[in-house]
């Protein structure tokens, strides 16, 4: 009986250690950030599918999405929505020194009009 007695107080505390942590994650975290975040993601990646009928791609009221037939056509979205206006190559002259792929300028190596002179030259 004592050995049950204490097996039942350890998987209470077990219990309780959890639940505290549980807590503590959830106080930490902004869920309504989290929410805008997440939404502001589903509608830049769904967005320009192609549009096919009502209910919507998540059943969200607009109109849903077509299929993508072929693996070309899952190419093609992912290469326009995700990797183009994600991954954006930097242009050496637009005023922003964009690092690591722009750096300063030394010789004809670097992006001197960004990123300026490279200094350190002994």
């Amino acid at each position: 009986r004592m050995e049950l007695a204490k097996s039942y107080w350890r998987l209470t505390a077990l219990i309780l250690f959890f639940s505290g942590y549980l807590i503590a994650l959830s106080l930490q975290r902004n869920i309504v950030a989290a929410g805008t975040i997440e939404n502001s993601i589903i509608s830049a990646l769904v967005e320009p599918l192609p549009q096919k009928g009502a209910g919507g791609f998540f059943r969200s009221g607009s109109k849903a999405s077509a299929e993508l037939v072929k693996t070309d056509d899952l190419y093609t979205w992912l290469e326009d929505t995700v990797i183009e206006s994600i991954f954006e190559d930097p242009e050496c002259g637009d005023g922003v020194c964009t690092q690591p792929s722009e750096y300063p300028g030394y010789g004809d190596l670097g992006c001197e009009v960004d990123c300026g002179k490279f200094e350190n030259l002994t």
